[in-house]
């Protein structure tokens, strides 16, 4: 890219890479992370016409949460995150959440980044996006009583 000087690098992350959720702690961190590598990626690489994008879908479906499901049901549970057992028990999982795209939304999503000549640095497709710019501009004090909440109503 850089002796072409063009191209465009894709990284999809998540709408967890803008905000958290109870549960998803491990990966709200590496979706922080990938959005933190990709804004300095695009500082240090737009000298040489290179762009980074990041794709932020909100739920899609498919089968990771029943994976991630999957993978926690043989561990031993001790009764401390009985709220956790509840939120998630029986109730579906984040990618059949109300809103969830299909897969081909965020594949056309990444195409139509991928091929813009002057594309966006971010591309939201989530239905939750007023919701993620509330939780960025509210106060840490008012998104950790949300969770709170979340937790009390499991």
């Amino acid at each position: 890219m850089r002796r072409r000087g063009s191209g465009t690098v894709v990284n999809v992350s998540s709408v967890y890479g803008r905000t958290t959720m109870l549960g998803q702690g491990a990966y709200c961190g590496a979706k922080f992370a990938l959005e933190a590598m990709s804004d300095t990626l695009r500082a240090e690489v737009s000298r040489h016409g290179i762009d980074v994008v990041l794709i932020e879908p909100g739920p899609v479906e498919t089968r990771f949460g029943e994976t991630a499901l999957r993978t926690i049901e043989n561990l031993d549970r001790t009764g401390a995150y009985e709220w956790f057992d509840g939120l998630y028990d029986g109730r579906g999982t984040i990618d059949r959440a109300p809103g969830a795209l299909r897969p081909e939304a965020v594949a056309e999503v990444v195409v139509e980044a991928a091929s813009d000549p002057d594309p966006d640095a971010r591309y939201r497709s989530s239905p939750y996006g007023a919701a993620l710019l509330l939780d960025r501009l509210a106060p840490t004090t008012v998104r950790d009583r949300a969770l709170r909440l979340v937790q009390r109503l499991a």
